[in-house]
């Protein structure tokens, strides 16, 4: 594992290459978040959604799409788009 002063003896070529494999490994796991999301929900799913806006929310899928799914709060007429990857079932 990489220290900080080990980051900071880097060139800066090196520090770019190392910038896009972070970013890019970070992207394939949210990726991989958001598949495994999709293939267990299903509308009706009962789900928590990861965000401060809405914390300690409880909601019910409505619809599910490509990359987000409309998510409506239980007992209210409030619905939310929402990443995938945000989403928790409960």
């Amino acid at each position: 594992m990489l220290t900080f002063s080990d980051i900071r003896k880097l060139q800066d070529s090196e520090l770019e290459s190392l910038k896009s494999m972070i970013l890019q490994e970070v992207s394939h796991r949210r990726e991989n978040k958001a598949f495994e999301n999709k293939m267990q929900l299903t509308i009706g799913a009962n789900v928590k959604v990861n965000h401060p806006k809405v914390a300690g929310k409880k909601f019910i899928v409505t619809e599910i799409r490509r990359v987000k799914a409309v998510v409506r709060e239980n007992g209210r007429m409030n619905t939310y788009t929402v990443p995938l990857s945000l989403i928790e079932l409960i």
